[in-house]
């Protein structure tokens, strides 16, 4: 039996709380069937977090609709067997594993006896698997160019969050759905929207932070470009796994000053900057533009 465990309760079964392919997985677990248990990665890695907060009343799990389904979960992990899960990210995730199992069990039913019995066994789960590459084939014609069913899980998973605390150096979480929950995030990060003449090519969104001194000065300029691509013509985050993501898509480039002279030059610009720094103290929130 393979069991699939995502962000979505499901259908209440009628007879207790529990919903109906929980009820399946049990009658499976409880006739001994062979069960692969699969938790989207994003319910996977916050079940984690769930275990360590279960007994606050005040805190929330955006990865899943109903608290039951870690619920559930820890019912699974405490059965005495029969009870591994895996987590995934994409439909070719469940079906890579399991060609894998299911190899490793042709091999062991090879390497016994060949008696006719473990045959047809084999035989059977190459029906299955033949029957899961059609079930897959089927749902990505039916979602087209995304699999709609796991996109909303995947995406919070996105490769562009690990990569943006990497080159910005951000300890936090981050996380967004849209580009202009990005803007603003980066706008939080002090990172300035550049004007679109100022951008080296149109596919690649521009930002940049001023590094100043105590004087208000800037001293030094990071400029972050963001390719256009992650973004859907709507504005939503593309949906991408590791194996599509390029880190070239997030690029950070640091300059000494915003400003490009030669270098006695900007020394003097810089300490008569200074000196009408402290002579006249930017008012707080009022400091100097970042492109004049």
């Amino acid at each position: 039996m393979v069991h699939i465990i995502g962000g979505r309760f499901g259908t209440k079964s009628g007879i207790d709380d529990a919903s109906i392919s929980q009820h399946e997985l049990g009658a499976a677990i409880e006739a001994d069937k062979p069960v692969f248990i699969f938790v989207e990665k994003g319910v996977h890695t916050e079940h984690v977090f769930y275990r360590a907060n279960k007994n606050h009343k005040d805190v929330n799990f955006p990865m899943v609709d109903d608290v039951r389904i870690h619920q559930f979960l820890d019912e699974v992990a405490a059965l005495p067997r029969n009870n591994p899960t895996q987590a995934f990210e994409s439909s070719q995730d469940i079906t890579s594993f399991l060609r894998e199992q299911w190899a490793g069990l042709f091999q062991r039913y090879l390497s016994n006896l060949g008696r006719q019995r473990e045959v047809d066994a084999v035989q059977s789960l190459q029906q299955t698997a033949k029957a899961f590459d059609e079930l897959v084939a089927l749902m990505r014609e039916m979602h087209k160019d995304k699999d709609a069913a796991i996109s909303d899980l995947v995406l919070s998973n996105h490769p562009i969050f690990e990569r943006l605390r990497t080159v910005l150096n951000v300890r936090s979480r981050v996380f967004f759905t849209t580009h202009e929950e990005m803007v603003t995030w980066l706008d939080e990060m002090e990172y300035e929207a550049l004007d679109q003449s100022k951008w080296d090519s149109p596919d690649e969104e521009e930002f940049g932070r001023a590094h100043r001194n105590k004087a208000g000065v800037a001293t030094r300029l990071t400029l972050l470009k963001v390719w256009a691509g992650l973004f859907e013509a709507g504005g939503g985050l593309r949906p991408m796994n590791r194996a599509e993501w390029q880190d070239s898509a997030i690029s950070v480039t640091e300059f000494d000053d915003p400003e490009t002279e030669p270098e006695p030059q900007r020394i003097i610009r810089l300490r008569s900057e200074a000196g009408k720094a402290r002579a006249s103290p930017p008012k707080p929130n009022a400091g100097p533009q970042l492109f004049k």
